[in-house]
């Protein structure tokens, strides 16, 4: 409802048998919330944000989800790239800074990882892994 209101659409591309994760369900779609609505207020009515998970490492013994979330905004710039994850660090004019720091520390305390990828053609994809359950 957010992203419709926004004139923003979702969409999602889900590998249908990846095998349960590891870490807390709650905090873990906090994390994904908060990726979800950086993307949703980074893009212009019109736009679209993208979840993909998939599996990654499937032919090793080490294979992990991988999740994108992909918007068409504005992009990062170049010279806030290093600040990204920092906390109270923001581009947005209403913006506390707080979003990306808090995905990142509930990601890493659940055994994950969470980068963005600068090499997109439009807007941002931040990216991050999770660990399949025992």
């Amino acid at each position: 409802a957010y992203a419709a209101q926004h004139g923003v659409s979702l969409s999602a591309d889900v590998d249908g048998t990846l095998p349960p994760l590891e870490g807390d369900a709650e905090l873990l779609h906090q994390a994904l919330i908060n990726l979800l609505l950086n993307g949703i207020n980074a893009t212009k009515e019109g736009g679209e944000v993208h979840v993909r998970a998939s599996v990654e490492g499937a032919e090793s013994a080490t294979s992990f989800v991988v999740l994108a979330v992909h918007d068409t905004g504005r992009g990062i710039a170049a010279d806030d790239l290093p600040h990204v994850f920092d906390p109270f660090f923001t581009t947005k004019p209403t913006g506390i800074g707080m979003g990306l720091s808090i995905s990142r520390a509930l990601i890493e305390a659940n055994g994950g990882q969470l980068w963005v990828d600068p090499h997109t053609p439009t807007g941002a994809r931040l990216n991050f892994t999770l660990p399949f359950a025992a």
